[in-house]
């Protein structure tokens, strides 16, 4: 009787702890799949919010290289708006930031 009933405790056990086992895994299950999940939002906007600034950086090139284009004796842009610092050294800047984007967006692994 003693030895059935210390079997009985010892099942009673063994079963406990593996309930808690697979609980604690499906535990860390989940929070590993929020993590991704919210990671997976970070990177959906940085890479909207890397496009936009690549959108915004080739329509400012575009106006400056038109206002080079109309006003070629003057820094103005397409608008005829005057600029800081000179204009080739505007458009080099503007230039090196749609690189920069571009790279971003290719390390994001997103396509443009």
């Amino acid at each position: 009787r003693e030895i059935e009933r210390r079997r009985e405790e010892a099942y009673r056990q063994e079963t406990a702890r593996i309930e808690a086992e697979v609980e604690r895994r499906r535990r860390e299950e989940e929070q590993r799949i929020r993590k991704e999940e919210q990671e997976r939002i970070r990177r959906e906007k940085e890479i909207v919010s890397v496009r936009e600034e690549l959108r915004s950086a080739r329509q400012g090139l575009k106006c400056l290289e038109e206002g080079k284009r109309k006003f070629p004796r003057m820094d103005l842009d397409c608008n005829g708006s005057f600029m800081i610092g000179t204009r080739d050294s505007v458009i080099e800047r503007v230039r090196k930031n749609v690189s920069f984007y571009e790279r971003r967006l290719g390390e994001l692994g997103a396509s443009e």
